[in-house]
C-alpha cells in the first residue's frame, strides 16, 4: 500500500510538472517563435487591419464595422478575437488631386486559461488619387498601440502540489517581472482600384507591411523579442455576369516569420428585388492552404452587409478539434452625406 502510494505521488508530481513546463511554453513560445499576428479568414471585411490603404476606400462617405471569431471551442484552449472600425472620407480637405480619408481601428484577441491577450488600437490615414478608367491608386499609413497581457493566478504550477494533493492556495514561486507588456507598431500600403462606370465590376488588390519599427514584448525582465514584419498581399473582386448574377473572388497571401498563409476563395451572388431596393445574397468557399475548408454566406441590402463564415478544420489538429474550427461573424454599417453644391458664380438677371 505505502508503495503504491509513493508511485502515485511521483506520477502525481510528474503531471504537474509537466503542466508547469507547458504554463511556461504558452507564455513563451508566442515571444519566441515567430508568431502571427491576429486576423480573420473573411479578410476584406476588416480592410482597415488588412491595408491601410483601404482606409475610407468605399463608394460611402462613412463606413463602419465589427467582426468575432470564435476560433478551437472544442479543445480547452480557445480563441475569441473581436474587431471594430470606422473610416470616413474627407471631403471637406480641398486637395488639387486626390482625396484623403481617416479612420481607427480596435482589435481584441484571448486566448487559454491565463486570458493571454492582445488589445490594440491604430489610426489609419489614406490618400487616394483617381487615374484614368476606372483606375485608383490608393496608400496608406497605420499607427497601432497596444499590449500583450496575461492572467498568472488563472495557472496551476507544479510547486502548488504538497506531496499528495494539488492545493491551488498554496503560493507559487513562479514569478513574471511583468503581466502585460506595451508596444507600437507602424504600417503602411499601396492599393489599385478598378471599378467599371458600366456595371458592377470592381477589382481590388495591394500590398502592406506592419511592425516596420520593429516594436518588442515580453514578460520577463530582460530578453525582450521583436515582433517580426507582417507582409500581405490581398486582392478580391466582383465581375458581373449578367442583369441577376455577379462572379466574387478572393485571395491572400500572409507572411511572418516562419509563419506563412495562402487563401484562394471563389463564389456567387444574386440579385433580387426586395421593397423596390436591390437585395444581394452570396455564397462561396476559401481554402486555407493546409488549415481549414471555408464555406460563407453574405447578404447586402441598402446600407448593410452581413458575412458569416465557419472554418473547417482540416489540418492535423483536426485530430484534436475533429474538424471544427471557428465560427465568424462580420457586419459593415454604410453612410452617404448629403454635400452641399460646387461653387459657382451667379448671373444677375435685370
Amino acid at each position: 500500500m505505502k508503495r503504491a502510494q509513493t508511485v502515485h505521488s511521483i506520477l502525481s508530481a510528474g503531471v504537474f510538472a509537466l503542466r508547469t513546463f507547458s504554463t511556461v511554453l504558452v507564455l513563451v513560445l508566442p515571444l519566441i517563435l515567430s508568431a502571427q499576428d491576429p486576423h480573420f479568414s473573411q479578410s476584406p471585411m476588416a480592410p482597415l487591419q488588412l491595408n491601410p490603404a483601404l482606409t475610407a476606400s468605399s463608394e460611402w462617405d462613412i463606413r463602419m464595422g465589427g467582426q468575432w471569431k470564435e476560433q478551437w471551442s472544442s479543445v480547452p484552449v480557445s480563441y475569441r478575437t473581436f474587431s471594430a472600425f470606422f473610416d470616413q472620407k474627407l471631403h471637406q480637405l480641398k486637395l488639387p488631386t486626390g482625396k484623403l480619408g481617416v479612420g481607427g481601428v480596435f482589435l481584441y484577441d484571448q486566448a487559454g486559461d491565463s486570458k493571454l491577450s492582445w488589445t490594440q488600437v491604430g489610426l489609419r490615414v489614406s490618400y487616394d488619387l483617381p487615374l484614368q478608367d476606372g483606375f485608383n491608386l490608393r496608400a496608406g499609413l497605420g499607427f497601432d498601440f497596444g499590449q500583450r497581457a496575461f492572467l498568472p493566478e488563472q495557472l496551476a504550477f507544479g510547486d502548488q502540489y504538497n506531496g499528495e494533493l494539488f492545493d491551488p492556495g498554496q503560493t507559487t514561486a513562479e514569478r513574471f517581472a511583468r503581466q502585460a507588456s506595451g508596444l507600437a507598431s507602424l504600417s503602411t500600403g499601396v492599393a489599385l482600384t478598378y471599378r467599371n462606370p458600366r456595371d458592377r465590376t470592381f477589382i481590388q488588390g495591394g500590398v502592406a507591411a506592419s511592425h516596420l519599427n520593429s516594436p518588442s514584448v515580453s514578460f520577463f525582465q530582460a530578453g525582450d523579442v521583436n515582433i517580426p514584419i507582417w507582409a500581405r498581399f490581398h486582392a478580391n473582386g466582383v465581375v458581373e455576369v449578367n442583369d441577376d448574377w455577379d462572379a466574387t473572388a478572393v485571395t491572400h497571401f500572409y507572411r511572418q516569420g516562419s509563419y506563412q498563409e495562402i487563401l484562394l476563395g471563389i463564389g456567387g451572388r444574386y440579385h433580387l428585388d426586395y421593397q423596390d431596393e436591390d437585395l444581394q445574397v452570396g455564397a462561396g468557399i476559401s481554402y486555407r492552404y493546409g488549415d481549414a475548408l471555408i464555406p460563407q454566406i453574405e447578404i447586402l441590402y441598402t446600407q448593410w452587409r452581413f458575412g458569416l463564415s465557419y472554418d473547417i478544420n482540416t489540418s492535423a489538429f483536426q485530430t484534436a478539434t475533429n474538424g471544427r474550427g471557428g465560427l465568424e461573424l462580420a457586419l459593415h454599417y454604410y453612410i452617404l452625406q448629403a454635400r452641399p453644391p460646387e461653387e459657382f458664380k451667379s448671373c444677375p438677371i435685370f
